[in-house]
């Protein structure tokens, strides 16, 4: 299934039903709570079914089994609500509606942060309403997982994808997962210490290029990277993964903010390069550097220099606004958004990394230079990697922003704990 989760609709679930057969083992179709009986289960009906008040234990470790088994697998799509035929291979038959389907999304995410450990990077779930009683289906997206091998706390059994079920994981299967994770987590490491290092060199080339008298360099650097291995196949002929955003402006507290950059340069082209899309200026020697990428690995950066700039008598230190770095932070998370939903993995989960230099006491801005602004003031020289963050889905980009301004703020020694907002159904149209 392609679309994102909160695009699916009733006519999505019609015509899964009209197939003939999938065509991979990333969708599971269940029926009407509870499932097949297994293992002495009742013939009755959940309690969801009968009384509405929560789910039964035996639909909830069976359902959130079969979630588990994507995360330690690749992933994969739950649809509660579509039965199968019993014959093999099993195909789509009928639609049965669950009552109250959107309360029942919500009961299933919170029994998930209850029950699976440790906890699922990336857990989705949808009501699709099919009446005015509310009754409808359940679409659950769960990621193949970096934090695994997961686990029931209620059974305390380990599950994987096995063909077409969710299958209980051996001693061997559990320990080849854990160290199979254990190398991918490495590789993102190298990844992540890679950027860092092409930061460090561009770092010294903007020293070198600085006028004394100005005020001192500045450079911001958003790096995000799959949490799970992922390829893009044939990226450089695919200029449709990137993504072209507008000019835009941050809202701190309900305050716009003035400022339209760097975000001014979004709508750009890209030019291919080795298994990428890049963009860069002709020339290495501009004061004001801005910098994309999109690899064929996932790897997705955004990155802002500026050298010395603006004359002054004296030497200045370096000033960076909030609003400058949101946006940054935004079109990294647009990006991501936009690869997700272009090549049909809209559940994978992402890692980002923002970096901030400055020299001579840098000061971070939150509503701009003037005599009523706010900033605070680092070291004399500065560097700091943030702490990363994993980047959920598109309805937790706001408080990403807000976490890496408190973060931010914090370094340096202040505390802004503001609501930042990003217009993202303009950035991001759902029909697009």
């Amino acid at each position: 299934m392609s679309k994102p989760i909160n695009a699916i609709t009733k006519g999505d679930l019609d015509a899964l039903v009209a197939a003939k057969a999938r065509e991979t083992n990333e969708l599971e179709f269940k029926g009407a709570l509870p499932f097949k009986p297994t293992k002495g289960q009742p013939e009755t009906a959940d309690r969801w079914i009968v009384k509405g008040d929560r789910v039964g234990d035996l639909a909830r470790d069976e359902i959130l089994a079969e979630l588990v088994a994507f995360a330690n697998a690749d992933g994969g799509t739950l649809v509660l609500g579509l039965h199968e035929t019993k014959g093999e291979p099993r195909v789509a038959d009928r639609l049965e509606t669950l009552p109250h389907c959107e309360a029942l999304a919500l009961r299933l995410v919170d029994a998930a942060e209850d029950v699976v450990e440790p906890r699922l990077p990336l857990l989705m779930a949808q009501g699709v309403v099919a009446d005015a009683t509310g009754a409808g289906y359940v679409v659950l997206r769960a990621a193949k997982s970096h934090n695994g091998p997961h686990r029931l706390r209620t059974t305390r059994e380990f599950y994987v994808r096995r063909g077409e079920r969710a299958a209980k994981m051996d001693v061997r299967e559990i320990k080849d997962l854990t160290l199979s994770l254990a190398r991918f987590g490495d590789s993102i490491e190298r990844m992540f210490a890679e950027r860092e290092a092409a930061s460090d060199a561009w770092w010294q080339r903007t020293q070198a290029i600085s006028t004394a008298g100005n005020k001192a360099p500045i450079q911001v650097r958003a790096t995000a990277v799959p949490l799970v291995a992922h390829q893009v196949a044939y990226l450089t002929s695919r200029p449709e993964l990137w993504w072209r955003g507008q000019p835009f402006k941050i809202t701190i507290d309900g305050q716009e903010m003035r400022s339209t950059y760097p975000s001014l340069d979004y709508a750009q082209d890209p030019k291919p390069r080795l298994r990428s899309l890049t963009l860069a200026p002709d020339s290495q020697e501009r004061q004001r550097f801005f910098h994309r990428v999109l690899r064929s690995d996932g790897l997705i950066e955004f990155f802002l220099s500026h050298a010395r700039y603006e004359k002054g008598g004296s030497d200045y230190g370096s000033d960076i606004y909030f609003d400058w770095i949101a946006q940054l932070i935004a079109g990294t998370l647009c990006q991501i958004e936009h690869l997700r939903k272009h090549t049909g993995s809209d559940n994978l989960p992402y890692g980002i990394e923002l970096e901030l230099r400055g020299l001579n006491g840098c000061r971070v801005f939150l509503y701009g230079e003037n005599k009523f602004a706010t900033h605070g003031a680092t070291d004399a020289e500065y560097k700091t990697l943030l702490p990363r963050l994993t980047v959920g889905s598109r309805s937790e980009f706001d408080t990403l922003l807000s976490t890496f301004l408190l973060d931010i703020s914090n370094a340096c020694g202040r505390h802004w704990q503001n609501a930042v907002t990003a217009p993202w159904d303009a950035l991001l149209p759902r029909g697009a």
